[in-house]
């Protein structure tokens, strides 16, 4: 199982960090999804790799951006 790590740029409030989680979620169903307002970022821990392309194109039609992952 991997942790993939993301930058979320635009989040500034819980209800973003709600929102954020929701699209990733909706996008990566079968991935456990944590995200920090505090540290401008989401976690997925998932056993294959998500979908970068199809995450940063769900967050920018609600106003985030996705930067790239890191694997640990």
């Amino acid at each position: 199982m991997g942790v993939y790590r993301y930058r979320i740029e635009g989040m500034s409030c819980g209800g973003c960090v709600g929102s954020v989680t929701r699209l990733l979620q909706q996008s990566e169903p079968d991935a456990d999804v944590t995200v920090s307002l505090e540290s401008a970022s989401a976690q997925l821990t998932s056993e294959r790799v998500p979908s970068f392309d199809r995450m940063k194109a769900a967050l920018a039609k609600a106003g985030f951006t996705l930067q790239e992952a890191q694997v640990r």
